[in-house]
């Protein structure tokens, strides 16, 4: 597969090549060791472009699991606010709670085990004592 005209790749390297080529022709007279030379130079442009390349292709890769791990911490901090919500109600029931069995047992004494089997949630609190 033939390239027409030079590519901008051809050209830059030309224009890079040809100065030292040119200054190191006057020691190097055989044509043989300059076409030696600018294939050499040549084989250094095209393994830098390959090494280029594949890190650009790994920086690609690794912007894309980046973007994948914001997005799913996006997901969990939305997640936790949601819980965080619901979390705070619930904390402000059982104080609730906590305020309204302290209440009673100061009126009536202890009268019942100090180990319940568990909380009533029927109970509403906002943000007073409750009434009797």
């Amino acid at each position: 597969m033939k390239k027409k005209g030079k590519t901008k790749q051809e050209i830059l390297f030309e224009e890079k090549t040809k100065p030292f080529l040119n200054d190191y022709s006057i020691q190097v007279q055989d044509k043989i060791d300059r076409k030696k030379i600018k294939e050499e130079i040549r084989k250094i442009i095209e393994a830098a472009e390959q090494r280029i390349n594949k890190l650009n292709a790994e920086l690609t890769f690794v912007k894309e699991l980046l973007r994948q791990e914001i997005e799913k911490r996006k997901q969990v901090l939305e997640i936790l606010r949601k819980e965080d919500s619901l979390l705070s109600e619930r904390v402000k029931e059982i104080s609730c709670l906590v305020r309204h069995e302290a209440a009673k047992e100061m009126r009536a004494g202890p009268s019942e085990p100090a180990c319940r089997s568990g909380l009533q949630t029927t109970l509403r609190c906002s943000g007073k004592e409750p009434g009797y």
